[in-house]
């Protein structure tokens, strides 16, 4: 190659390599993009899948048309070496997933699960296999890290804390894990740099970052971060003698500004320390550990039921009413059985334990097969070299995943999460000696060979069908949000019909078009529409109540009945549930059951029970009347869930503005 040719190799692979960082940074930061929303959403994620699908197929076609070469060699999985077994072996994984679609619920929810898995192992697979892969792990995670820091920074100095704890935990939580698993490649970095001033902009943006996840406030990210930092820095001190010293000096600085931030925030600010929640101080009721043991126990029966193959990829959301109506038959004086009446569960909050209700015994063991091959590879390695500390870091990452994905609901459902993991294990995977001595390949037989030409074209493919599917699934939740401001019906309507052809599974615009069929007056096809809508995953007691409700105007009084016995067997400690199935059995005549069903309200809660009866038989304001007289009696305020309320509400009879001033 002459000079001139070199160069102008050098100035493509730099702008590509540009090019790179910042598609994977935007990738990154996905869910930061303002676009148009609706006030609720419900379903598949996209926007990381669709920015992820086109940042994957322009790198691949760039990457074709400058390092043609380069990239058939890192997308060769026909060579015997050791990341090649342990592609193979998650590609079998993924393949299963696609698989399950033939007896899931919703083929649309295991194909994206699928296509996810895919998209995961197209950026391992690159990171992997070329050379500068080091530099673009390490600057993705250095301008994500400052990006987010800044924004986490300025948030909770301009924030009300106390007025805004609950948007500022869920908007930093979700990207808590991910800072796990990226953070300790810059602290690799600040390690092994022998430039000083590089170093210390490495270690200062690794410093936000753990920062970021002490501020996110996510007990689970912090118990992995700890994890994470501990085995990185031990293995890099025991077994890199060149880089002992310096590990040990930051890891003392790591100490330090951990232990002082949580004392700093637990006493010199109004912001409680992630200590602080893991104590309970600031959270005694342990809300979310209480729905986190619920939801693994309806998870396991899910998996009993379904041990072999699972109910399908992504059908954990789909098929959790159905696991949790068994398990509440099976322990019905269980009180965890009150939990999330009223809000969705759609996650099991611990990746294994869903991988195994999704697809099975199979399924785990093809999940967990290649990576237990990957931990024997790295054994190997670290017993016969000593390896970088970046390839600590990696490692280190790869465990805080790991760790936070046993308590978070994210993990490798959240894409942006899994396109993290998927860099730091690439990049894990380049550090180890990968082709086997005995068998070496000329790169002119790799080049020939169809293997890594079907790699591509199958990778592309593939990528652009994850680009249609999360682009209809983004255009049904666009049209969805139209529907929200259209003042007209007709136009309203029209908006939810089209969010709906385009995602049929979408339940928040399957619901909103059941209520715009009802205000029409078409209350059997609104019910028909709801019904939909549960079975898409929006089965909790207000909308089975809603269900009733319509069925009931449209004289199908039976069915009305079978709604209610439906809600009141998926939600047994659900006394708002109760209570109404015994007023839809009263109506139909049947007061001997109704009687049944308000003492098993009664034995639940006295006085809840007692303000509901009141309200479905009264009406609002005798309720609250009689809230007053008598204190076995709720106030319709305080009845539990309150978006059951809503529909009980006389409005007409709530004086305006205008009204209420003369």
């Amino acid at each position: 190659m002459s000079g001139r040719e070199n160069s102008t190799f050098q100035t493509k692979t730099g702008a590509l390599q540009v090019f790179a960082v910042f598609g994977a940074t935007l990738v990154l930061l996905s869910m930061f993009i303002p676009l148009p929303l609706p006030g609720f959403v419900t379903g598949l994620p996209w926007k990381s899948e669709f920015f992820g699908s086109v940042f994957l197929v322009l790198v691949l076609i760039s990457l074709f048309v400058t390092r043609r070469n380069d990239l058939l060699n890192a997308l060769d999985l026909s060579k015997r070496n050791r990341s090649s077994n342990v592609f193979i072996l998650l590609i079998g994984f993924a393949t299963f997933a696609a698989a399950s679609a033939v007896w899931s619920q919703s083929p649309r929810y295991a194909f994206h699960y699928a296509l996810s898995w895919i998209m995961y192992l197209i950026v391992a697979l690159l990171v992997a296999g070329f050379r500068d892969s080091k530099s673009f792990s390490a600057r993705t995670a250095a301008l994500f890290v400052l990006v987010i820091s800044v924004l986490c920074i300025v948030d909770f100095i301009g924030s009300d804390f106390a007025a805004n704890e609950g948007t500022l935990r869920i908007r930093y939580g979700r990207f808590a894990e991910l800072l796990v698993t990226v953070t300790p490649l810059l602290w690799g970095l600040a390690i092994s740099i022998k430039n000083s001033r590089s170093a210390m902009l490495s270690m200062v943006v690794g410093f936000l970052g753990w920062l970021t996840v002490m501020l996110s406030l996510s007990k689970g990210a912090f118990i992995a971060g700890i994890a994470a930092f501990s085995l990185m820095f031990t293995l890099t001190a025991i077994f890199s003698k060149r880089w002992r010293k310096r590990a040990i000096v930051l890891a003392a600085a790591w100490i330090v500004f951990t232990v002082g931030i949580q004392v700093f925030l637990s006493i010199g600010t109004s912001v409680p320390s992630t200590t602080d929640y893991i104590s309970g101080t600031a959270d005694a009721s342990r809300t979310t550990t209480t729905m986190r043991l619920f939801t693994w126990k309806v998870a396991a029966e899910m998996v009993t039921n379904n041990w072999v193959i699972g109910v399908g990829a992504d059908n954990f959301g789909l098929k959790f009413n159905e696991a949790r109506k068994t398990y509440g038959a099976k322990h019905p004086d269980d009180p965890d059985n009150m939990i999330a009446e009223q809000y969705l569960v759609e996650r099991a909050h611990n990746e294994p334990l869903q991988i195994l209700a999704e697809l099975g015994i199979i399924g785990i063991l093809l999940f967990m097969t290649p990576f237990l091959i990957f931990v024997y590879y790295v054994y190997r390695s670290i017993r016969h070299s000593e390896m970088p500390p970046l390839f600590y870091s990696s490692l280190a990452g790869m465990i805080g995943f790991a760790i936070s994905s046993l308590f978070s609901s994210f993990s490798f459902r959240a894409v942006q999460n899994g396109f993290a993991f998927a860099i730091v294990f690439g990049l894990a995977l380049r550090y180890l000696p990968l082709r086997n001595v005995e068998s070496p390949e000329s790169e002119e037989t790799a080049l020939a060979g169809v293997w890594p030409k079907l790699v591509f074209t199958s990778s592309v493919f593939l990528m652009c069908v994850m680009f249609v599917l999360s682009s209809l699934t983004g255009l049904s939740r666009y049209y969805q949000h139209l529907a929200e401001y259209s003042v007209e019906t007709s136009d309203k309507v029209s908006c939810l019909q089209t969010s709906i052809y385009l995602d049929p599974e979408n339940a928040g615009a399957l619901a909103s078009f059941a209520t715009a069929l009802a205000f029409k007056g078409d209350n059997a096809a609104a019910a028909k529409y709801l019904n939909n809508a549960i079975r898409s995953g929006l089965g909790v007691t207000q909308i089975y109540s809603q269900m009733a409700g319509y069925q009931l105007k449209a004289g199908d009084v039976q069915g009305s009945q079978n709604s209610m016995a439906e809600a009141a067997a998926v939600f047994p400690r659900s006394v708002f549930a109760r209570a109404r199935y015994a007023q839809i059995l009263e109506i139909n005549g049947n007061l001997h059951e109704a009687a049944t069903q308000r003492s098993i309200a009664e034995q639940i809660d006295t006085k809840q029970t007692g303000g509901w009866v009141t309200l479905l038989r009264d009406g609002d304001l005798a309720a609250m009347y009689a809230s007053r007289i008598d204190l076995n009696i709720a106030a319709p305020a305080d009845l539990r869930p309150e978006e059951a309320v809503y529909q009980f509400i006389d409005w007409d009879s709530i004086p305006s503005p205008k009204k209420a001033v003369r």
